[in-house]
């Protein structure tokens, strides 16, 4: 069933005024309107519905499955439901699509037969790809879903050791390349690398590092299972918003033997083998013991409960109280251990994960896998989205550039010429609506229901701009699909918006009603990222703060459309005489340029020109004081088009990003926020800047020259 919402411009005029084509170009389907006839599940708070109903509870029913065998660890794909992992003793990797219900053997090919595999972690938005460490051969990855494999990262390329002992992709980073990597007592430091590139940095040498945990997806944090350098066996819980900066210890001397996010609470849970479960904020520096000092436990995970506004904190303890799940910081909690093995022998390591959305559970157990199912005569089994992730240009989200469409639509409209110009808009159309991936995104789920009880399933799409009670149509099988459409208005951010936000995981609740019953539901995710792009720093009249200047300098935004390199407006810099320096940014802005190609800018001269002036970059973190890169020559390092800065015509400046970064140490480029110039003039000189940007790729650049030519 067809859910689609088209793109809503901001303008309307009648359609014999614009070509066919364009009209073509801007057709799309109708949104199919909400089911009714059952009690709303929701209240309105805010643009989107919070979940009220009382649903179903959900108890699990396990089982040890007789494959997979010797199973060390369990990784549930994070963003497919119905993918998991599984690590064997033998140090092979198996895979199942099906929830568990068949295996196959992953090749790997090009992976060291020797290699011990120790963890692996999922690239965000590509679910195929994903790295894995290993016991001594160094950090691997496979980009078609285990099939084969590549080193990415070893010793030799700059990695602190080839032993990893956990691995992370780093958050923050907008391309979805950078990994970090613990490991353990071989190596004191975090190794951090460039997946696409393999080269390697390490950072924080001063501690040992056994273990690292992203936290706030908003700001990027991490905790990290640690311990100084002298005393490498006193591990603690550390935080810090900055590797290179600052860690706050939060709990000392203490057992850690997992830990996960709390989004509800905006902290961190911490399991121990000897202080029982914490509740910790690294940003607050607050500590809290939610209780269970006298046992051992062995893992913790978060997942949604039957629906998106309830998070399950998931809590295992062996010994005597198996699964715990809880809503309320274990104010209350279920025992879901119905057939779960737990006793005083369980192995060290052994613990219990969900899958994507919470419809399953999976144990590695004293080399057994265990699989717990969700039970009773009403329940949402399993949900499958399909694409599981897509990436997005952030340029479909730029509401300037339709503005801007939509004046030049309106001078369409008037034109005397409309050949030329109806080609040109049809090109920008298909340009902005190419930043999202055409093709629906189909959302199956599997329903167990009594039989000629008349079932209802819907799902929540409220956040795709659609409705929050959408119908799912009934195929076979107790299967049930919809599909629908990613628009630019969908996915916008409201005003009001509560719930988490985007990039990431999106859960989409599913509820299942039949008449006289509570409705059961259960979570699916969909995943959205947006992919970066080529942005200006400044142009045409953008707000820019100076700080930090020293020497003889000031800057000012000149208004002049007939000097200006493009548009209306230019900076005007006077220097001079003697040593300068001035930094020109914004306070509050925090732009990720690790892995950009280059800066670019325009720039000429009133007069001469000295041949030493320099551009650096200067960073602005939250918890630190700014550090600036060393300088780059324009005219002496080669940089400037035509080589020299010249007072009658405007020339470009192209310099990497590489460059600017080399020998910057403590330089954070995740929080870039400044451009800084300097100098060192016999006499005051004056240079105009304009159009200053930061490149994705070389190959934007080069089709730029090719385009001016």
């Amino acid at each position: 069933m067809g859910l689609a919402r088209s793109h809503q411009s901001h303008w309307s005029y009648p359609s014999h005024l614009l070509p066919l084509a364009l009209c073509l170009a801007l057709a799309s389907p109708i949104a199919a309107v909400e089911t009714n006839g059952l009690p709303s599940l929701f209240t309105w708070s805010g643009s989107l519905p919070r979940f009220t109903a009382t649903y179903a509870p959900r108890p699990l029913a396990w089982e040890a499955l007789a494959t997979p065998t010797g199973v060390r660890a369990v990784f549930p794909h994070p963003a497919r439901s119905e993918t998991i992992y599984a690590l064997t003793a033998a140090g092979g990797l198996m895979r199942s699509d099906d929830d568990a219900a068949t295996w196959r053997h992953l090749p790997l090919a090009g992976l060291d037969a020797a290699a011990a595999i120790t963890s692996l972690a999922f690239r965000p938005g590509e679910p195929e790809t994903f790295c894995l460490g290993t016991r001594a051969h160094g950090v691997w990855i496979s980009r078609d879903g285990g099939n084969r494999a590549q080193q990415i990262g070893s010793k030799a390329a700059g990695m602190a050791s080839d032993a990893v002992a956990s691995l992370v992709y780093a958050p923050g980073d907008p391309f979805l390349r950078t990994l970090l990597v613990a490991h353990g007592k071989d190596a004191p430091g975090i190794s951090r690398g460039d997946t696409g590139e393999g080269t390697w940095t390490v950072v924080a040498r001063d501690h040992v590092v056994y273990r690292i945990i992203p936290g706030d997806p908003e700001t990027h944090d991490l905790y990290l299972f640690a311990a100084e350098t002298a005393a490498p066996d006193t591990v603690g819980v550390y935080y810090t918003a900055v590797l290179e900066v600052f860690w706050q210890r939060l709990i000392s001397d203490t057992l850690p033997t997992d830990a996960v996010w709390l989004d509800a609470r905006r902290a961190m849970c911490v399991t121990t083998l000897d202080k029982g479960i914490t509740r910790a904020a690294g940003n607050s520096g607050t500590v809290e013991s939610l209780g269970g000092e006298d046992l051992e436990w062995f893992s913790a995970a978060t997942t949604w409960g039957a629906h998106a506004d309830q998070e399950l904190l998931c809590l295992y303890q062996p010994s005597k109280r198996g699964l715990l799940t809880t809503t309320n910081d274990l104010t209350t909690a279920l025992e879901l251990s119905r057939g779960l093995y737990h006793g005083t022998f369980v192995s060290e390591g052994s613990h219990i994960r969900p899958n994507a959305g919470g419809t399953r559970f999976y144990g590695a157990i004293n080399g057994a896998l265990w699989v717990g199912r969700v039970d009773g005569p009403l329940r949402v089994d399993t949900i499958a989205v399909t694409p599981a992730a897509v990436t997005i240009a952030a340029s479909a989200l730029d509401e300037s550039r339709w503005r801007s469409y939509d004046e030049d639509v309106h001078d369409f409209v008037i034109a005397r010429r409309a050949a030329p110009l109806s080609a040109e808009l049809a090109g920008t159309l298909r340009e902005l609506n190419g930043a999202i991936p055409n093709g629906a995104v189909t959302l199956q789920a599997r329903v167990t229901s009594p039989a000629g009880t008349g079932t209802v399933v819907t799902a929540d799409l409220s956040r795709f701009g659609l409705s929050a009670d959408a119908p799912l149509a009934p195929a076979s099988n107790g299967l049930y699909r919809a599909a629908f459409d990613v628009t630019r208005e969908g996915i916008a951010r409201h005003k009001n918006e509560w719930r988490p936000a985007w990039p990431g995981p999106i859960p989409i609740t599913v509820t299942a009603r039949v008449p006289d019953a509570l409705p059961a539901g259960g979570v699916g995710l969909f995943s959205l990222y947006v992919r970066p792009e080529t942005f200006t720093f400044w142009s045409e009249g953008k707000g820019l703060m100076q700080r930090a200047a020293s020497g003889l300098v000031t800057f000012d935004c000149v208004r002049d459309p007939r000097r200006a390199a493009s548009g209306q407006f230019f900076l005007r810099l006077d220097a001079g005489p003697g040593p300068w320096q001035i930094s020109l940014g914004h306070s509050r802005m925090h732009q990720n340029i690790g892995n950009f190609y280059a800066m670019t800018f325009q720039i000429r001269s009133i007069g001469p020109a000295d041949e030493d002036l320099q551009v650096h970059l200067a960073d602005n973190p939250t918890y630190s004081y700014p550090t600036i890169t060393p300088g780059v020559s324009l005219v002496a390092g080669g940089h400037v088009a035509g080589g020299a800065i010249v007072p009658d015509a405007w020339r470009q400046v192209t310099v990497p990003v590489a460059d600017l970064l080399r020998g910057a140490e403590g330089f954070l480029p995740e929080f870039f926020g400044w451009v800084v110039f300097s100098g060192d003039s016999a006499t005051r000189r004056t240079y105009l800047v304009d159009d200053i940007r930061f490149i994705v790729l070389r190959k934007e650049l080069d089709q730029e020259v090719r385009n001016a030519r």
